[in-house]
């Protein structure tokens, strides 16, 4: 199941997304030598600039992978050897390969986060779905992120992902700044005493064409930026079908482990609004623990969760930008035949949970600020 979803995954195999991340990175890599070589057959000062202008670009075009939130708590072998050996069961279960390092987050999902290019990931357990979770769903939960990241390890999803960030960052780079625009009311303030100033209409005809001037430089940097977010997203689109047979893989490898109404029961908890998040903001306005409100809270009826389905149904409702539909993946699961093998048992999960107690006791002041204020 694992090899057939890293196969048709983004990046896996001979693919289109990966035949147009090498177009990508070739033609970026032609550009460096051929700014390299205008730095070296040139002479004077204008050999300088050039320098000085192609290092300022490269700084900023170099890809940045993302990386777990600096809020993220990292978890040693030491301080969760229970939860490390739950994720080491549910790997070796789905033949996914170990994340070298967990963390644990405020976030509500649990995330496969890569860490550079070398197919080094952290797994970061967002503590809110997993205190709303039942133990089978927790096990789900954590087959379906490990083995749906499977492609993004290998050489051809290291190739993608270095193209999607290069592409970003380009696209970033020739983004306009957005300017602060004051009120309507502070302006027509502004206009009405302008007169008292002496030259009036002068001061605002200054400002009426300060403000085409960079409404028109805003309107260019668009246009040039539009080939580059044009490339990215045909190479998004090419990956789509791949990474949405890799989502219903990673699906149906979860069902083989808990079964397929675990599974259900899981992608029914990213619907919005998600699982027991409203017991939670009325917990930390009442000044109570969150994490303890979303444990306890009662799950919707089946007549709700049937139209939060529809909803999703109607309007595509994804968890991940990676993922299918999550209709389309409650569909698969009903209609799909599942055998049962359970390579991991409840046990390990409940040693797991005891082992994040005081994770959810640290992190509790923070996620109350964060669902009353926002997070950061």
């Amino acid at each position: 199941m694992t090899s057939r979803a890293g196969e048709s995954a983004p990046g896996g195999g001979r693919s289109l997304p990966v035949g147009l991340a090498a177009v990508v990175l070739t033609v970026a890599v032609a550009l460096v030598v051929a700014l390299v070589t205008l730095v070296l057959l040139d002479d004077g000062w204008s050999r300088v600039i050039w320098a000085a202008i192609g290092a300022l670009l490269l700084w900023q075009l170099v890809p940045r992978p993302a990386r777990p939130s600096p809020h993220a708590v990292p978890l040693g072998v030491d301080d969760a050897p229970s939860l490390h050996r739950l994720v080491a069961e549910v790997s070796d279960a789905t033949s996914a390969r170990r994340p070298d390092s967990i963390a644990v987050d405020t976030s509500y999902s649990t995330s496969l986060v890569p860490v550079g290019y070398l197919g080094r990931t952290t797994l970061v357990v967002g503590l809110p779905q997993w205190s709303a979770l039942d133990g089978d769903e927790r096990i789900a939960g954590l087959a379906h992120v490990l083995a749906c990241a499977q492609a993004r390890k290998g050489a051809g999803g290291i190739l993608f992902r270095l193209a999607d960030d290069l592409l970003t960052r380009l696209v970033l780079l020739l983004s306009p700044t957005g300017a602060v625009q004051p009120h309507e009311t502070a302006r027509e303030q502004s206009d009405s005493g302008m007169g008292a100033l002496g030259a009036g209409d002068e001061l605002a005809g200054d400002r009426f064409r300060r403000e085409v001037a960079t409404s028109v430089g805003a309107a260019g940097l668009s246009v040039v930026a539009a080939p580059a977010r044009a490339v990215q997203g045909l190479l998004r689109r090419a990956a789509q079908p791949g990474s949405t047979r890799s989502c219903l893989a990673a699906d149906h490898g979860a069902a083989a482990l808990v079964g397929a109404p675990a599974v259900v029961g899981l992608l029914l908890s990213t619907l919005p609004p998600a699982r027991a998040t409203v017991a939670a903001e009325v917990a930390a306005r009442r000044g109570a623990d969150p994490f303890v409100a979303m444990a306890d809270a009662e799950r919707p009826a089946a007549s709700e969760l049937a139209r939060r389905l529809a909803a999703a149904s109607t309007s595509g409702e994804r968890s991940g930008p990676d993922h299918a539909p999550t209709a389309d993946r409650v569909e698969a699961l009903r209609s799909g035949d599942v055998v049962v093998t359970r390579g991991v048992g409840p046990a390990s999960v409940r040693a797991a949970d005891a082992d994040l107690g005081p994770c959810r006791q640290q992190l509790a002041r923070r996620f109350t600020e964060e669902l009353v204020h926002g997070r950061s």
